[in-house]
């Protein structure tokens, strides 16, 4: 890697993205850091994105195009785009996402002040967008402070649910790692024959990429998280999935749960194994107590229990526990199910949000910045 200009690949993918793929492009040609090239694979858009993306690329040669001839899934999408990267480094942005101006430019300084790390982190600033290119704002979301953090500090507390939505699907990484790592997910998760074959499905969908990061972590004992690395994480407000209702009887309570355990294990077992059991005990202790509390809000209903549809999705979710793991998770349920009982009763009680807007320490007006690429009015804007 060049000590002082490494190439940075900003690398994407998408299907159908005519109305907004303008702004993730606009957002890595206007980067303060020129040394960069754009790594797009359309998976067989049927829109205008092509036409679009070639108007762009006739301007700026930097802009790499690739169009898959059939639709294919998420997963090797990503895969493609790092094959073709050129960069020693490299991060994967979402379609609809973008960067702030200074993010690569930072990102590369952090790589070279900190040549042994894992990666660099960002920190996420969320928007709804509620009509088009009209946003409102959602939350912020980090680590405590920007410094140096042992790989070990993640990985422990990823399980554990101490730190919902970690950017690191967005960190900058090298090359090879980030190919290395999808290797290893297509490898344990997608083409796994002892997973079932619609967890598969899901996995090719990008059903767990999230804990991927950890995969990479693996190789190096710490990572780099800039709290003042921006990456600009949009949502459609319609589109927001309402997870409660996977969680409506005890067959699908530990379906999903065996399915989110099916997805941590290829990394805590073969990268991560001083952490395996914990994270064991954890998800069982976690997945019990997410029982009796959704028995709670369903209503008491005996049809909640299904037991004929549940045998099999229990028996399958504890079938990598030891009889004492077993045990272990029975008994670490008990507080964890009169904690969450009364967290659920004061927030019915008092009108609360556990992830309340006014909780946020940012004052939202402050966060339409022209480091954004937003404008007074909130709209994006070169």
């Amino acid at each position: 890697m060049d000590n002082k200009k490494p190439l940075v690949s900003i690398c994407l993918t998408f299907f159908k993205a005519e109305r907004f793929i303008h702004r993730v492009i606009e957002s890595a040609l206007n980067q303060t850091y020129q040394n960069i090239e754009i790594v797009i694979v359309d998976n067989a858009s049927i829109d205008k994105s092509r036409e679009i993306i070639e108007k762009y690329q006739k301007k700026d040669t930097r802009i790499k195009y690739f169009r898959n001839e059939e639709k294919l899934d998420l997963t090797t999408c990503f895969l493609k785009m790092f094959e073709f990267a050129s960069g020693d480094l490299v991060i994967m942005l979402g379609a609809d996402d973008w960067i702030a101006r200074d993010f690569i430019e930072k990102g590369v300084n952090n790589f070279l002040a900190h040549p042994d790390s894992a990666g660099v982190v960002p920190k996420t600033v969320n928007f709804y967008e509620t009509i088009p290119n009209e946003f409102e704002f959602d939350c912020v979301i980090g680590l405590p402070a920007s410094k140096i953090y042992p790989s070990e500090w993640l990985v422990k507390r990823l399980y554990r649910g101490q730190l919902l939505f970690v950017p690191t699907a967005y960190a900058l990484v090298r090359k090879e790692d980030a190919e290395s790592t999808i290797n290893f997910y297509i490898k344990n998760c997608c083409e796994n024959p002892f997973i079932p074959e619609e967890l598969r499905k899901l996995f090719w969908g990008n059903y767990a990429m999230d804990p991927i990061f950890l995969e990479i972590l693996s190789r190096y004992k710490k990572f780099f998280y800039d709290d003042s690395m921006v990456y600009i994480k949009i949502a459609q407000a319609d589109n927001i999935i309402h997870y409660w209702s996977k969680y409506d009887s005890m067959s699908e309570i530990f379906k999903w749960s065996y399915y989110q355990m099916l997805s941590l294990v290829p990394i805590y077992k073969f990268k991560w194994p001083k952490f395996y059991k914990d994270m064991k005990i954890f998800l069982g202790a976690g997945t019990i107590s997410t029982l009796f509390i959704n028995f709670f809000r369903f209503g008491f209903r005996l049809s909640f229990f299904n037991l004929r549809e549940s045998k099999k999705f229990i028996s399958n979710f504890f079938s990598n526990f030891s009889f004492l793991e077993i045990i272990l998770a029975i008994f670490s349920s008990i507080p964890r199910i009169f904690s969450r009982f009364f967290s659920l009763a004061e927030r019915k009680i008092f009108k609360t949000g556990k992830f309340s807007k006014n909780d946020q320490k940012y004052d939202p007006a402050l966060l339409f910045d022209k480091n954004f690429f937003f404008n007074p009015e909130g709209h994006f804007k070169i």
